[in-house]
């Protein structure tokens, strides 16, 4: 009797010991914080045992109704994003629920929505009443910015007050892009880092203390130079975000008065902390990266970490990873073949195939049609594809390029005419690494190599076009004989199951 009052009691003091401490804890228990509770720069989401899919447990209306406002909620519900994913609770929980505010890097698997992530905080930090920039968004490619304000104006279509984002990208419209930033300050900015340089050294942006949000997507593309090779000093948007966005950035007209020194009667600038979010699949280096942030003064603070594990998946496991062993000068003949196997089936597909830039991909993309029963190349209208069909019979495939050397009104024309989701009818993209960032395709079922990526990190974003919110997909690599091993060591650096489905037999020297 003794023994068990004694252990009824500790059971009581145990129990009694963690009420006491139950008022100490944050709303959000399960970050890691600090004794003065600011979060630790490393935040880990694997807590969810997450695959990128959606979770069923909350839906955004009911997890953020205090946080994110009621029309941004209405919207997310009537454009059908209704659950969360696991990536997007992670960095909504940080974004939202911290006070703090802090700077944040995510990464995440490619197609698990990391651009819900760092829209609904922008968008909810919008003041409509203020005309001024107050949120800009980088993105690495003209084709991203135009899919990313796509996305962002559907979203605020229900604000109740108008909120106007302007789209500062290559091409014929940017210098009246440019003077209506200078008429009427737009709240939201998207566009590439060298645009968005141009445009704060042409004085679009004037106020810079007013800029609440700086989001870079894709940021290890961003910080590529003009020649393609990571240099951060060379890099536009390290210039963009260690001087010309910072807060204590002056012009020269600012910094000099008539006498050519300072003006000591000019009042300082008051220091303002903005919120940077920094976006991709593939960030290098956790730990070096964040220090690289703060040393660069890319962040005003140091930035929390939210990754979806720990681990070297970086694609999601939805995919099948296969590929093909071919003499480079038999590779066009094996894509025929695949895609006259895909004619044949009764179900639905659409490509998505990556070569080189020296690639004659006009010439593969008109050869590959021509597989169709009634096949077309497009070329710069459906219509005209269509008035080129030389029956009457309805066009059973059209293939279609993209490529940085085609105008911008023939590459927004392909993007537009494959990525339309109420006609199918273009089935297979040529493209360069051009739409390897970023971008969202629906129903694209196959990602074909037809050179292989240069390294794992192309090959995940090229991957990552198909197999989206936890649909399936297929990557098929055509590689030559002497090419395999480089491929397998691609595979065991990203740990993916990788195997082959058809190997060409080696070509016999006939006898004299």
């Amino acid at each position: 009797m003794k023994k068990h009052s004694n252990l009824l009691s500790f059971l009581v003091s145990f129990f009694a010991f963690f009420i006491l401490l139950a008022p100490l804890s944050t709303t959000n228990s399960f970050l890691l914080t600090t004794k003065n509770t600011r979060p630790l720069p490393f935040f880990i989401a694997s807590i969810y045992q997450s695959d990128g899919a959606l979770d069923q447990t909350d839906t955004l209306l009911q997890r953020y109704q205090y946080q994110l406002p009621s029309w941004l909620l209405q919207r997310c519900q009537d454009l059908g994003y209704i659950h969360p994913t696991r990536i997007q609770i992670a960095a909504l929980d940080v974004l939202l629920l911290d006070e703090h505010k802090p700077d944040v890097v995510i990464q995440a698997e490619t197609g698990s929505g990391k651009t819900l992530c760092y829209l609904l905080p922008t968008l909810a930090a919008i003041d409509p009443t203020r005309s001024t920039v107050q949120a800009i968004l980088v993105v690495p490619t003209r084709e991203l910015g135009l899919q990313v304000a796509k996305v962002a104006k559907r979203l605020v279509a229900a604000s109740p007050h108008k909120i106007y984002i302007m789209s500062v990208l290559q091409g014929s419209q940017n210098r009246r892009q440019r003077a209506w930033a200078w008429a009427e300050p737009p709240q939201v900015v998207i566009g590439t880092p060298e645009e968005l340089s141009k445009m704060v050294q042409l004085g679009g942006i004037k106020r810079y203390n007013s800029i609440e949000m700086v989001v870079v997507d894709e940021v290890d593309a961003c910080l590529l130079n003009n020649a393609g090779s990571l240099q951060l000093a060379a890099s536009p948007l390290h210039e963009l975000l260690s001087k010309q966005l910072s807060a204590t950035f002056l012009d020269k007209d600012e910094v000099e008065d008539t006498m050519g020194a300072l003006s000591s009667t000019r009042p300082k600038r008051r220091l303002h902390a903005r919120q940077t979010i920094l976006c991709s699949a593939t960030i290098p280096q956790h730990k070096h990266f964040i220090k690289q942030c703060v040393q660069n003064r890319w962040t005003t603070t140091e930035p929390v970490l939210v990754a979806l594990q720990t681990g070297e998946q970086l694609l999601p496991p939805t995919l099948e990873h296969v590929y093909m062993v071919c003499r480079p000068e038999t590779k066009l003949a094996a894509l025929k073949r695949f895609f006259r196997k895909l004619l044949s089936s009764p179900v639905p597909f659409k490509v998505l195939v990556f070569a080189e830039e020296q690639r004659p991909l006009e010439e593969m993309a008109l050869a590959l049609a021509w597989e169709a029963e009634h096949g077309v190349y497009w070329q710069e209208s459906t219509a005209k594809a269509v008035q080129d069909n030389p029956t009457d019979k309805p066009i059973q495939a059209i293939t279609a390029v993209l490529r940085y050397q085609d105008n911008l009104t023939q590459r927004a024309a392909a993007m537009d005419a494959f990525t339309r989701s109420d006609d199918d009818i273009v089935r297979v993209l040529f493209s360069t690494d051009l739409a390897a960032r970023g971008l969202d395709v629906a129903n694209v079922t196959h990602v074909i190599h037809f050179d292989l990526p240069p390294d794992a990190d192309t090959y995940v974003h090229r991957a990552g076009r198909t197999g989206r919110l936890g649909r399936s997909g297929q990557v098929l690599s055509f590689v030559a004989p002497e090419q395999e091993f480089v491929l397998n060591r691609l595979a065991n650096k990203l740990s993916l199951d990788l195997r082959c489905v058809a190997r060409q037999k080696k070509a016999t020297s006939k006898a004299n």
